[in-house]
C-alpha cells in the first residue's frame, strides 16, 4: 500500500507540476495571441501635413517633376515648386469662368483642363511663358476627372442627371482633330 501511495503521490506531484507548467505557458500563449490580434486590428493613420494653406477652393491637382499644378474655383490654374520650403504660387492661367474648372491632367508638356460648363476641354503647353489655350473638345458638358493612359485622354460626364451625360469618354490626342470617342 505504501508503495502504491508513494507512486500515486509522485504521479500526482508530477501531474501538478506538468499541469502548472501547461497553465503558465497557456496564459503566455493566450496573451501573445490577444496582443497579435489587437495589433492587427489597430489602424495606423498617416500623419497629414499641409503643403499650402489659405487657397481659394483648390479642386484638382497634377504633378510634373517638382512642380505641383492646381486648379481653383476662382478660375485660375497655378503651380508651385514642391522642393521649396516656402513655395511661391505662380498663376499660369487666369480669367476662366468662375466655378467652372473641372479637372486638370498632365501629359508630356501639356496641361489639360476641363470647363465643366460650357463643356470644353483645353490644353496649354506648360513650357511656354504665355501659353495658348488650344481647344481639344467641346460639347462635353460636365467633363470632369481627366486621366491619361498613353495618348488617350479619358474623362467622365457625370454632373447631370441626363442619360447622355452619364458616361466615360475618351479622346485620342494624337489625332489632330481630337475626336471624342464615346
Amino acid at each position: 500500500w505504501n508503495t502504491q501511495q508513494t507512486i500515486y503521490n509522485n504521479v500526482g506531484n508530477n501531474f501538478k507540476k506538468v499541469n502548472n507548467y501547461n497553465s503558465t505557458n497557456m496564459r503566455k500563449i493566450i496573451t501573445l495571441l490577444y496582443l497579435f490580434f489587437l495589433s492587427s486590428t489597430v489602424q495606423i493613420i498617416a500623419q497629414v501635413s499641409n503643403v499650402l494653406i489659405n487657397l481659394n477652393n483648390p479642386n484638382s491637382i497634377a504633378i510634373s517633376g517638382n512642380e505641383l499644378f492646381f486648379s481653383s474655383w476662382d478660375g485660375t490654374i497655378s503651380k508651385f515648386n514642391l522642393s521649396e520650403n516656402n513655395p511661391e504660387i505662380e498663376v499660369i492661367v487666369s480669367n476662366l469662368p468662375l466655378y467652372s474648372l473641372g479637372s486638370i491632367a498632365l501629359n508630356g508638356n501639356y496641361l489639360y483642363y476641363s470647363l465643366v460648363i460650357p463643356g470644353q476641354i483645353f490644353r496649354i503647353n506648360i513650357n511656354e511663358n504665355s501659353p495658348t489655350h488650344e481647344l481639344v473638345a467641346e460639347n462635353v458638358r460636365y467633363a470632369d476627372n481627366i486621366v491619361f493612359s498613353n495618348n488617350l485622354l479619358f474623362f467622365t460626364n457625370s454632373g447631370a442627371n441626363y442619360s447622355n451625360y452619364q458616361k466615360i469618354s475618351k479622346i485620342d490626342i494624337n489625332d489632330p482633330t481630337f475626336p471624342v470617342i464615346n
